[in-house]
C-alpha cells in the first residue's frame, strides 16, 4: 500500500485571503443607518426606521460570511413585510440596493448578489 503523504499546511496569508474574501465587515451603525435612507424610497422610511433598518442595525460593525448578507437582508425584509406580493416586489426592486449599501468591495458585492439570487429563486 502506498504511504500516504500529509498534505502541504497553508501558510497563514493564504488562511487570511481566504477568510478575507468570504467574509465582508457590515459598516457601523451610524453609516449603515445612513446608506439604508438613502435607498429607501421616502414614503417607506418612517416603516423602515421602526422594524427593518434596526433588524440591519443588529449586524452592524461585524465581520460575518459573505453568504449570510443575503439572509440577513431577506429575513429583515421578511419580517417587516411577510410574504406575499410587497415582500416579491422588494426582491426584485430593492434587495440589490440593500446589498449595496451594505457591501462595499465590488468583488465581494457581485458574490452577494449570486448568493442572494440563489436564495431568493431556491
Amino acid at each position: 500500500m502506498p504511504e500516504r503523504t500529509k498534505p502541504p499546511t497553508p501558510s497563514l496569508e493564504t488562511l487570511r485571503s481566504e477568510v478575507s474574501e468570504n467574509n465582508v465587515t457590515l459598516p457601523g451603525k451610524k453609516e449603515m443607518r445612513d446608506r439604508l435612507l438613502k435607498v429607501i424610497r421616502p414614503e417607506d422610511r418612517q416603516a423602515a426606521e421602526e422594524q427593518f433598518i434596526p433588524l440591519l442595525l443588529e449586524h452592524a460593525g461585524k465581520s460575518v460570511r459573505l453568504d449570510a448578507v443575503p439572509a440577513i437582508i431577506v429575513q429583515a425584509v421578511h419580517t417587516q413585510l411577510g410574504e406575499g406580493e410587497n415582500f416579491r416586489f422588494y426582491a426584485s426592486q430593492y434587495f440589490h440596493l440593500f446589498v449595496n449599501a451594505l457591501v462595499d468591495n465590488p468583488a465581494q458585492r457581485e458574490r452577494a448578489y449570486t448568493f442572494l439570487q440563489s436564495a431568493l429563486s431556491g
